[in-house]
């Protein structure tokens, strides 16, 4: 199991509002000349808020200990890539069968690409973490 620390920002009855500040790699790393470090000074987004349930009885205020579950992770990462490339390439098929124009194909693609990442939207494969512990 993932465990990551969050701070209880607003209590919603039986829910939580948790804010969780984004770590990348780089903190545990002296070198700051790689790849990896530039792109994540890009990110604006340092944290991010969630909506969970309270099954702790957290207040507002406290740190918490998230947990989720690795299986989860790879559930919802392979999902999130086969879904669009299986729309791409559904797609692709669609419009040779239909006898479109091969200049057509790129745009038959795209549509493939947009209609899997709507899907995926739609459909929400996103697992959330549960609450383990006030910390």
């Amino acid at each position: 199991m993932m465990t990551e620390t969050a701070e209880v920002v607003e209590v919603r009855s039986d829910k939580v509002l948790v804010k969780v500040v984004k770590q990348s790699g780089c903190s545990g790393c002296q070198s700051k000349s790689c790849g990896v470090h530039s792109v994540s000074k890009l990110s604006h987004h340092r944290s991010v808020e969630l909506l969970l349930n309270n099954s702790v009885d957290a207040k507002k205020g406290d740190h918490v200990l998230l947990g989720l579950d690795e299986s989860d992770i790879l559930k919802v990462s392979v999902l999130a890539y086969l879904v669009p490339i299986f729309c791409l390439f559904a797609f692709l098929i669609l419009g040779h069968l239909l006898s479109f124009p091969s200049a057509y194909e790129p745009l038959f693609g795209i549509a493939g690409l947009v209609v899997g990442f709507v899907g995926l939207k739609k459909l929400n494969p996103g697992q959330l973490p549960v609450i383990l512990s006030i910390k």
